[in-house]
Formats: structure tokens, C-alpha cells, sequence
């Protein structure tokens, strides 16, 4: 399988079956460079042992081809009741909290392209958003990433965003999300293919004075209370078909 480019600061790495290897073509910043590589992959590794939970329930069972696949952060593996708010679809979930656009590039081999879906639902960028340094701009670039990846491989594959929530623990950041979603929106909107769709969820979070609603998380303010994937399963399911 071809390796997958991340653009990451001024180098750029190459991912493979090997791990992470860094081109570098200037001897100067050889040493930093290679310990900007060890910190990236040190970050991104952190998730290997649920990858490969993935794959061990995998090899005991491999999900059909042209399933619906729903992968990204913790509002994904927090939807406990996936399968069955989408019963009678082939539905898989593929969630690992606080994961962010580079994990879920790095991984996409092993947790996407591999069950070849007809579908992807995808939540990702809330964590992105609350790192230092973080920008809009930055999430809407690694979906671009995500997206002529997903090309490449899953040309036919249609693809819908998620739209990234308000949540009372990061509500200071929320000006920002929003503007990472309408870039997200925009570059959807843009797209001829056909293959994109973007779906907003942010009102089933939000009182009416446009504040959010503490009452619909958990007590840590970011992760969900069951009743709320019940309305996204609303949302959704017209989607499914």
C-alpha cells in the first residue's frame, strides 16, 4: 500500500508499514528536524494499542465491504448505541478519543481504507482546535489532506463531515471552531464531485440564546450525554441510503 504524506511544520514524513521516517535535505537541521520526527511520533503512537484492538476484532471478524464507517475523536467512540440507533445498516465504528486529523491521517490505512466502506462519517478536529498554536485553517487543510487521500484511494467512497461541537469545556475556543467549520462547509460547497457532504449538528447542543447547554455533557463538559446521539441519529440516518 502506497505510504501517506503529512505536511508537518518544515519537513514532511512519510508514513509506511515501518512507522515514521522523516526527508531532510539540509544537513544543518538534521538534528532538529529529527527530534521534531521523534516528538510527532511519540504523539501519534499513543493510539497504537487501540489500533490494534481494531485489528485483533478484526482478524476474529472483518466487517463486509461498502459498510458505513463512522470514525474520528470521542464523540465517535462514545457512541455506544451506534449500531443500534442505525440498526438494519452496516454500520462500523471506529472512534479513538482524543485523537486529531494527523492520528486519523497516519492511521487511515489500518481504520479506513482497509474495510473499503461505501460511506465515512467523519468527527475529527475538536482536539486540533484546543492545541497551542492551533488554527481554522489548519483543520480545514488536514480535511483537504483527508479528502485526496480518500480520492486516491475510495474514489467512489462518499464522504460526510460531522460538523465539530460546542462544548462547555472548550467554550473559549468556540469562535475559532466555528470558523474551522464554515472553511470545512465552504471547501464541501466548492466540491464537484459530488463525493462530500457536510453535516451541522451544532444546534442540538446550543440553547436557544445561542449559548451551550451544559445539561446535554457529561460532568467533564466535553463528552455527551446518551440522549444527545439519539438526535444525531436523526440527523444522520437519512444519510445512510
Amino acid at each position: 500500500m502506497r505510504p501517506i504524506i503529512i505536511i508537518v511544520c518544515s519537513g514532511f514524513f512519510l508514513i509506511g508499514s515501518s512507522g515514521l521516517t522523516i526527508a531532510q535535505s539540509d544537513a544543518d537541521t538534521l538534528y532538529r528536524t529529527s527530534a521534531l520526527r521523534d516528538s510527532v511520533q511519540k504523539v501519534i503512537l499513543r493510539f497504537e494499542k487501540q489500533i490494534k484492538q481494531f485489528e485483533k476484532e478484526d482478524s476474529i471478524h472483518l466487517p463486509p465491504a461498502n459498510s458505513i464507517l463512522f470514525v474520528g475523536s470521542s464523540s465517535i467512540r462514545g457512541w455506544q448505541t451506534l449500531k443500534t440507533d442505525f440498526a438494519g445498516y452496516p454500520v462500523i465504528g471506529r472512534g479513538f478519543g482524543g485523537s486529531t486529523f494527523v492520528e486519523l491521517l497516519y492511521y487511515l490505512n489500518r481504520i479506513v481504507i482497509k474495510y473499503k466502506p461505501k460511506k465515512v462519517f467523519v468527527y475529527c478536529g475538536e482536539n486540533d482546535m484546543t492545541l497551542p498554536y492551533s488554527l481554522p485553517g489548519d483543520v480545514w487543510y488536514a480535511f483537504a489532506q483527508f479528502d485526496s487521500l480518500m480520492l486516491g484511494y475510495l474514489p467512489k467512497t462518499q464522504i460526510y463531515f460531522i460538523s465539530i461541537k460546542p462544548c462547555p469545556r472548550s467554550w473559549d475556543y468556540w469562535p475559532k471552531i466555528q470558523l474551522a467549520n464554515n472553511l470545512i462547509k465552504a471547501y464541501i460547497n466548492q466540491d464537484r464531485s459530488q463525493r462530500l457532504t457536510y453535516i451541522d449538528i451544532t444546534q442540538t447542543l446550543l440553547k436557544n440564546n445561542g449559548d451551550v447547554n451544559p445539561a446535554l455533557f457529561l460532568s467533564d463538559g466535553i463528552h455527551l450525554q446518551k440522549s444527545v446521539y439519539k438526535q444525531w441519529a436523526d440527523i444522520i440516518r437519512p444519510f445512510l441510503d
